[in-house]
């Protein structure tokens, strides 16, 4: 264990004051000598400079991961304000640790980590302000010239009579990780934003204990002092030296004590290092999983795995608090060059190959070998060739529960399981092998929900399968079967036709249209009452107030792509599917639902939105950075972020970036 320390002065490389800033700061060394020299002299000192110098300040308490000093020689300390553009930059020269602890070579400068750097505000200003300190990591011991490593920054403001601790760890994982402006690189390789430094806490000045209630969120304080920044050497006062006094040493050792970083989630955003985030081509989610292709041609995917999902190799174990899933996004193995990918409830299929020889390859669930009929078992967790009767790349791909149906050309070919009818060959036909379907020289857009499927064929929308809800409209009884492909109401589809396990959108000018089953959250538009019927056959205006490019429909909820780039939520809200509200330590968001809104996105989103796709409980969005954000049900991480035994990670409100692999 290091043993901590006491004052020092940095006597002999005064630091200029800029015209512009005048925040002072003193460095806290750590040094195992002179434990015994304090005395009453000293302390009259201290006791005098404390009357001339406030407690209000900041101890922003510095380490590192890096070896000192063979790569990390030097730091350079930069102090910004914000208010009128004034920075001041502190070089420092580090020294490594020797058998006794750390080597301190007072007359050469040099410093060890952990270092505590003493920020204090020269009152009299009225600026409310925070200070911007960003603190280098620096090859070598020419603190000046030499090459930045890796840095952090963060922005906060003093409290008035209160001494703040500002923990900053430079963290050798974040080398060559580019972050975007006001964001900074910290635990686990990710960026943060720099206006919630995690870690922060009140101390009392004297023992150097924090207080109750401590952690700050770096935001909000109770009241700001004001600030004028500049930085000075160890001297509190002219002619009062603070060096060698027990009650500081108290405070540093204290401060120092605690140099593990905690980061807080709500800054977080996606790790793209220089050469940009991933290009994202396509997003598609399934019941409880997600999946990406790349402008590359890779896949990747990320959620539950419990039927192979993600197509791994392997199926997923269940996790020490009983859910099953894998946050982390990964590459499909075997998929490469592909040019499609659909996503199912538990089952996803893509394109894979050079052009003009690529194979359909399949994995996840296979009930009955039905979906994968060359596969063994009901669980492929290795993606398997689907063989069409064309020899012909699908155009495009629609997933259903048991089901799935490949465009190629005109032909539409629909294999798997025929319960409810979802493979449109009629209400008693067992499940089949991929067979001809449909033709029509105007087939496109195949899409799937559940058991049953459309397509636009002959220019009216078709559908078969399970019509819980009147979803395909009033072309039988509410819950009934449509054994074969059957042209529903040119009122109700369009190309922007979207349809869910019991109700359907459509766009309509600057709103939504919607019908089926008129449920509590309010997917059709309103909250139902006394005397509503429990299903509508009709659309049902649901007011978006923005020209709409596309809908995605979850279980229970529903979203818009407004043409101006915003995405709109309606329906339940009940695990963050709208991404508002607020959450109990139960996991349970308030309020369960909602009429139409605009979704908040955190400030790292790169507006406009280009794509929007929902899972069951889930959506994600693409932006215009190629970050993927998802948000909503994350049980089985299907919304990109770790599940841990608190019932809050399993509902995600704040619409949260997914971190896909680098391209290969």
């Amino acid at each position: 264990m290091r043993r901590k320390t006491i004052l020092d002065g940095f006597d002999n490389q005064r630091v200029r004051e800029d015209a512009v800033a005048s925040t002072h700061v003193s460095f806290w060394r750590v040094d195992s000598a002179g434990q015994g020299r304090w005395c009453a002299a000293l302390l009259c000192a201290l006791s005098v400079a404390c009357c001339r110098s406030p407690r209000t300040q900041i101890v922003v308490a510095i380490d590192t991961d890096y070896p000192v000093p063979s790569i990390v020689g030097s730091l350079r300390v930069r102090v910004h304000d914000p208010r009128n553009g004034g920075t001041t930059v502190q070089p420092i020269v580090l020294s490594g640790t020797g058998s006794t602890g750390c080597v301190d070579q007072r007359d050469s400068a040099r410093f060890c980590v952990p270092l505590s750097l003493l920020l204090v505000p020269t009152p009299g200003r009225g600026d409310d302000q925070p200070a911007e300190i960003t603190v280098e990591a620096v090859r070598g011991t020419d603190p000046v010239s030499g090459a930045t490593l890796v840095s952090q920054t963060a922005r906060l403001r003093f409290i008035a009579g209160y001494t703040l601790r500002l923990p900053m760890f430079l963290r050798r994982d974040c080398e060559g990780v580019f972050c975007p402006t006001d964001f900074t690189c910290g635990e686990g390789a990710r960026c943060y934003s720099i206006d919630q430094p995690s870690g922060v806490v009140r101390v009392d000045p004297v023992s150097g204990t924090p207080l109750d209630g401590s952690v700050l969120d770096g935001s909000a304080p109770d009241s700001v002092a004001p600030l004028d920044v500049a930085m000075r050497d160890g001297s509190l006062d002219s002619g009062v030296a603070v060096m060698d006094v027990a009650v500081d040493a108290a405070t540093d050792a204290a401060l120092d004590a605690a140099t593990d970083v905690v980061v807080a989630d709500s800054g977080e955003i996606a790790l793209c290092d220089p050469r940009g985030c991933p290009p994202v081509q396509q997003l598609v989610t399934g019941h409880d999983f997600s999946c990406a292709r790349l402008t590359t041609g890779q896949v990747t995917c990320w959620g539950a795995n419990d039927k192979g999902q993600l197509g791994r190799g392997t199926l997923t174990p269940r996790m020490p608090d009983g859910s099953l899933g894998l946050h982390n996004a990964a590459f499909v193995l075997g998929v490469e060059s592909s040019s499609l990918v659909a996503a199912g409830y538990e089952h996803a299929c893509a394109t894979s190959g050079p052009a003009g020889s690529q194979r359909l390859l399949c994995w996840g669930a296979n009930p009955n070998r039905a979906m994968i009929p060359t596969a063994m078992g009901d669980s492929v967790s290795t993606p398997e060739a689907v063989t069409l009767p064309v020899v012909a790349a699908p155009t495009a791909l629609a997933l259903g529960r048991e089901s799935s149906y490949a465009q190629v050309g005109r032909d539409l070919f629909a294999w798997g399981t025929n319960a409810d009818s979802a493979l449109g060959i009629g209400a008693t036909a067992p499940a089949v092998a991929p067979a001809r379907l449909a033709s029509a020289a105007d087939l496109s857009d195949p899409v799937a929900r559940r058991r049953g499927a459309c397509v636009h064929a002959e220019a009216r929308t078709r559908c078969f399968g399970f019509n819980t809800g009147h979803r395909f409209g009033a072309i039988s009884a509410a819950g009934e079967l449509v054994p074969f492909p059957t042209a529903i109401s040119p009122s109700l589809a369009t190309a922007d036709f979207s349809f869910s396990s019991s109700f359907a959108c459509r766009a309509s000018g600057a709103d939504s249209r919607c019908w089926g089953e008129h449920r509590p959250s309010g997917v059709l538009g309103r909250f139902p009452v006394m005397g509503d019927p429990s299903t509508y056959t009709s659309p049902q205006r649901v007011a978006v107030g923005a020209p709409i490019a596309s809908i995605a429909l979850g279980d229970d909820f529903g979203l818009a792509l407004g043409r101006n780039g915003l995405v709109y939520c309606w329906g339940s809200n009940a695990e963050g599917a709208c991404a508002f509200g607020t959450q109990a330590t139960s996991g349970e968001v308030s309020p369960p639902r909602t009429l139409v809104r605009s979704i908040e996105f955190p400030r790292a989103f790169t507006a406009p939105c280009r794509t929007i796709h929902a899972g069951a409980g889930h959506a994600c969005a693409v932006d215009s950075a190629n970050v993927v954000w998802c948000w909503g049900r994350n049980a089985n991480g299907q919304a990109g972020q770790r599940v841990t035994m608190d019932p809050r990670s399993r509902a995600i409100v704040t619409p949260r970036p997914v971190i896909l692999p680098r391209p290969m």
